[in-house]
C-alpha cells in the first residue's frame, strides 16, 4: 500500500539560534573596537611619516568597523575581520624590515633594534592566533553559524 506525501508532510528546517557574543569573543570584540584604535590614534598623533600615519588610520579603521560588526554579529564582519587581520600583518611585517634596518645600522641604537622585532614579532602571532581564533572558535560558529 503507497502512502501519499500528506501522511508525512515535510517539516520546516528551524534555523538553529545564535549565541550571543560572549566569552573570548567578547574579548575580542572590546579589543577591536576601543583598544585597537585608541594605540592607533595615539600613534598616528605620534607619527613623524605620512606612510606611517596611513597605516596607522587604516588599521584604526579597519579595527573599529571590523570590531563593531563582530559584537552585533554581522554577515559583513569576517571580510571586515580579514581585511583587518590582513592590514595587522601587513604592518608587522613592516615592523620587521625596519628592525632590519636598525640591525643595519649600528648607530641608530641597538635597543631600538631589540624592541621593533619584539613589536614585530608580536603583531605577526597576535595576527595568526586572532585569525585561527576565528577560524576554528566554536563559540564563533555557534553565534555566527560559520567560522572565518
Amino acid at each position: 500500500m503507497m502512502m501519499s506525501d500528506y501522511a508525512n508532510p515535510l517539516t520546516p528546517e528551524v534555523p538553529r539560534s545564535r549565541r550571543a557574543v560572549g566569552g573570548w569573543l567578547l574579548y575580542f570584540c572590546i579589543a577591536l573596537t576601543f583598544f585597537g584604535p585608541f594605540k592607533m590614534v595615539q600613534m598616528f598623533q605620534t607619527s613623524e611619516f605620512w606612510y606611517m600615519t596611513m597605516i596607522y588610520a587604516i588599521l584604526a579603521l579597519t579595527s573599529l568597523v571590523a570590531g563593531v560588526l563582530t559584537w552585533s554579529r554581522s554577515n559583513a564582519a569576517f571580510p571586515w575581520l580579514r581585511i583587518h587581520l590582513l592590514a595587522r600583518l601587513f604592518y608587522g611585517f613592516l615592523q620587521a624590515y625596519f628592525t632590519f634596518q636598525y640591525f643595519q645600522h649600528p648607530n641608530l641604537g641597538q635597543s631600538k633594534a631589540v624592541q621593533e622585532a619584539f613589536y614585530s614579532t608580536m603583531n605577526i602571532l597576535a595576527a595568526i592566533a586572532i585569525f585561527f581564533y576565528f577560524r576554528i572558535s566554536s563559540r564563533v560558529d555557534e553565534t555566527f553559524g560559520r567560522n572565518i
